[in-house]
């Protein structure tokens, strides 16, 4: 029998992942899921860190800083033990995976980087795609102020490194569908809609599967939560 799963993105340093929120997500997913995978956003962290050093912080201070003392992956991890136990638990409970990024840092996610870098460098359509959301990236985070060159590069290689990860997960892991707090990125739906002229399954380096990708998204309005299903034309 086929386990039917989920994955569902944990983004850090964003207000729309708040207990609250997250928890009416999860009690609002419209379907049964055998298994929630959970990837937590936490290494790559590290792009939106190193915007410090552009304003003259050494950079070998930023590094160490992101390292020491109790990781982001810790942190978000245990919260979302907490998370679980209050959905107790039942003979149809769903099972919970939660992965960091080191977790999937494997040969097949460095092939997967390796292969959006060389899209990103030679298809013109997803650079432009990456580049417009990495703008819209630094924008939320620092403001429109402190939009450098070296911000916008920082954020296309945090975008480059997520969809590598993303990629990684629903093609090796099965994972048909994803379900985002917020909006979806286009050029995740474009990827997996085969709009830049290739498939996710040749970024993989794997035979194609007969897979419906399905991508939601949520209204963040706590008083009336809901998935809507992206596609292309939303």
């Amino acid at each position: 029998m086929t386990t039917k799963r989920l994955l569902f993105p944990i983004s850090l340093n964003n207000n729309i992942f708040s207990t609250e929120r997250v928890l009416f997500g999860l009690n609002t997913i419209p379907e049964y899921y055998d298994e929630l995978v959970f990837i937590i956003a936490d290494q790559i962290q590290l792009y939106n860190r190193s915007f410090s050093v552009c304003n003259g912080n050494s950079f070998d201070e930023t590094i160490k800083k992101f390292y020491s003392g109790r990781t982001l992956f810790e942190q978000r991890s245990t919260w979302l033990s907490k998370l679980k136990n209050e959905f107790g638990s039942s003979n149809n409970f769903p099972v919970w995976t939660i992965y960091g990024f080191d977790d999937i840092a494997d040969q097949m996610f460095t092939r997967i980087y390796r292969n959006i870098i060389i899209m990103y460098h030679t298809i013109p359509e997803f650079k432009k795609d990456i580049d417009n959301e990495a703008l819209n990236h630094v924008s939320s985070y620092s403001g429109t102020a402190n939009i450098t060159d070296v911000n916008t590069k920082l954020s296309v290689s945090y975008i480059i490194e997520e969809l590598a990860a993303s990629v990684r997960l629903h093609v090796y892991e099965d994972i048909s569908d994803e379900y985002y707090l917020g909006k979806q990125l286009n050029s995740v739906l474009k990827l997996y809609y085969s709009d830049y002229g290739t498939t996710v399954f040749s970024i993989a380096g794997v035979e194609s599967k007969p897979i419906k990708w399905r991508f939601f998204e949520s209204n963040p309005d706590l008083k009336s939560p809901k998935w809507i299903e992206r596609t292309l034309s939303v």
